[in-house]
């Protein structure tokens, strides 16, 4: 049966795609190839996974007027986009089954090699087309705790890093102009920073940083203690980086106290295939300027370190992830000099996943945990989580996209072993649970869970439910009330 897809375009124009019905699924981001109009299909069959965060979904660039594959030779591929009358296309000769993965930039069929694996953050056509400049684009990449920004140049097919200065941990790609102007957002973790011009033609930067008129406006009612916050970055020497001298791991520490030692709260981050980077994140510049040490862990698994150090943790989570978050607080409470008897955890999603871990298997040294929409059994996710693959790949190693069907009873009890409940008997710390009832990547049933099992034991601890938000928990009122919350949690029991 042939079917057609409407699809919106970068332009008010829409078109309309063959494709076998419920086989692909046509999505947003079309582009013209050399005259020829391609789109990104993902394949919904057996069973239809939710795409957002998930970059693994069996998919490739297509012909939009035949369907047929613009790369027939890659396993994989994302994107196609026409730059400087070359086809260029994101992809690889295999699939992967993390949420994030390495791929390939090739330019009319040859890939374009570099030093570093490649981790895009937004390589659809449109942003493409929007950081354009002569010779190729620039694209931000993940890079050891950095977002770095790349040029590819598609004539002499090369990569080349774009230094955007020692003090900013982070750049994040704005757009250019017909003048090849390119505005770059630049941050680091305890500064918003502003936007920077870089001249392509010139190479150079030109004129200054130029701070949001928001910035400058609330500064005048900025805590002391929050201008005042320094940040470094740490190596713990987790294994398997692509390069082991990079940084893994990044600590804010507020001014230290006259009379007492500096309390530590660990940040392990979501995913568990994402990374947390050396850019301005609000929220954990808010808890140091209360006075805390942030550690962020970008422990195995994570993107940004290479393919052996992202492939690593499937099959072992629970484990690996644990030991390089408990290994980065003992490396940063000895090098820091903090109070090894006021640590914290805060994480969401994973990162809450791993709070669990942390104040079940080690709770004499995290006493207080914050979790956001927390995966706390995995053999009970299975069948409510619009991510089913997650459970399997995370804890068994592998998913067969192509043949969808219940667990086992051993994978089951896999499963369960590689979970937070399974200390939850440990647990001696106090605990706040903040669930969105509407998440359907995180079944709310998973903190419930949690925070039924603790209660029934005695364990001091808080639910925060907001029935009208998601998994991350976004919304402006649910945002600010949580993390309120989140403060005088940590405020009444670190």
């Amino acid at each position: 049966t042939i079917v057609s897809a409407s699809i919106s375009t970068p332009s008010p124009q829409t078109f309309s795609a063959p494709c076998t019905s419920n086989v692909f699924e046509t999505v947003v981001q079309p582009s013209v190839l050399k005259g020829r109009l391609s789109c990104t299909a993902y394949e919904n069959e057996p069973r239809r996974m939710g795409g957002v965060y998930c970059y693994q979904r069996p998919v490739h660039a297509r012909w939009a007027d035949t369907m047929e594959k613009v790369a027939p030779g890659l396993g994989y591929s994302r994107h196609a986009v026409e730059v400087e009358g070359r086809e260029v296309v994101f992809g690889r000769e295999e699939v992967f089954q993390t949420h994030v993965g390495e791929v390939f930039i090739y330019v009319e069929g040859a890939k374009v090699d570099w030093g570093h694996s490649i981790y895009t953050i937004d390589d659809s056509p449109a942003n493409i087309l929007k950081n354009k400049a002569a010779g190729g684009f620039y694209l931000n990449v993940l890079l050891g705790c950095r977002v770095a920004v790349v040029f590819v140049d598609v004539i002499n097919k090369t990569i080349t890093e774009l230094e955007v200065g020692e003090e900013w941990g982070s750049g994040v790609l704005g757009g250019s102009n017909k003048e090849g102007l390119l505005a770059v957002r630049v941050s680091n973790p305890t500064d918003p920073g502003g936007i920077m011009t870089y001249d392509h033609a010139g190479k150079s930067w030109v004129g200054g940083l130029r701070r949001a008129p928001l910035v400058t406006t609330v500064e005048g009612y900025i805590p002391s203690t929050s201008t005042s916050v320094s940040w470094e970055f740490m190596n713990a020497g987790f294994e398997g980086k692509e390069s082991p001298a990079a940084p893994d791991s990044i600590i804010l520490l507020p001014p230290k106290p006259d009379d007492a030692k500096t309390p530590l709260i660990v940040v392990p981050h979501g995913g568990p295939h994402s990374m947390t980077h050396a850019g301005y994140i609000p929220s954990y510049q808010f808890l140091a300027s209360l006075g805390y040490a942030v550690l962020h862990v970008n422990y195995r698994g994570s993107v940004g370190f290479g393919e052996k150090y992202l492939k690593s943790l499937p099959g072992r989570c629970g484990e690996f992830d644990v030991e390089d978050v408990r290994e980065a607080t003992r490396l940063a409470v000895e090098k820091h000099g903090l109070d090894p008897d006021r640590i914290g955890v805060c994480g969401g999603s994973h990162g809450g996943f791993l709070s669990g871990h942390m104040v079940g298997q080690y709770p004499d040294v995290y006493k207080v945990a914050a979790m956001r929409n927390p995966v706390t059994n995995i053999a009970t996710m299975t069948t409510a989580t619009d991510i089913r693959d997650w459970c399997d790949v995370e804890a068994l190693g592998a998913y067969d996209f192509g043949n969808f069907r219940a667990a086992g009873k051993e994978e089951l009890a896999k499963m369960y072993d590689a979970s937070p409940c399974r200390w939850a008997k440990d647990v001696k710390g106090k605990v706040l649970v903040a669930i969105g009832m509407k998440d359907l990547r995180v079944p709310p049933s998973q903190g419930l869970e949690y925070y039924h099992e603790l209660k029934s034991r005695g364990v001091g601890v808080k639910l925060l439910r907001y029935e009208e938000d998601t998994h991350p928990l976004s919304k402006v009122d649910t945002e600010a009330d949580h993390w309120v919350n989140i403060a005088e949690w940590f405020r009444e029991w670190l």
